[in-house]
């Protein structure tokens, strides 16, 4: 869920190791752990198909726009998502 909301809310496309760092980023701790960045591979399989690799085989996009109108339509799913985002980059 929190890659779907990541790609899903960002404001540019995320390259998929931006994807990796971001998902990995524990807000609190001030050492950033890289035991915790996930592979590509393991994003794909729990995404269910959800997402895929764009043009260049290094974009984290989602398979069609519509699934970006419904994650974005749906404020329960993710809660505060830019505050998440944003949280998490200043985190890191």
């Amino acid at each position: 869920m929190a890659a779907l909301m990541w790609i899903s809310h960002s404001e540019l496309p995320l390259k998929f190791d931006e994807l990796r760092y971001a998902l990995a980023v524990e807000i609190g701790p001030q050492n950033f752990n890289a035991v915790n960045v996930p592979l590509i591979e393991t994003l794909l399989v729990c995404c269910q198909g959800l997402i895929r690799v764009g043009e260049g085989a290094s974009d984290a996009r989602l398979i069609h726009v519509t699934l970006q109108e419904h994650l974005r339509a749906h404020l329960e799913l993710f809660g505060t998502a830019h505050s998440i985002i944003a949280e998490t980059c200043l985190s890191f």
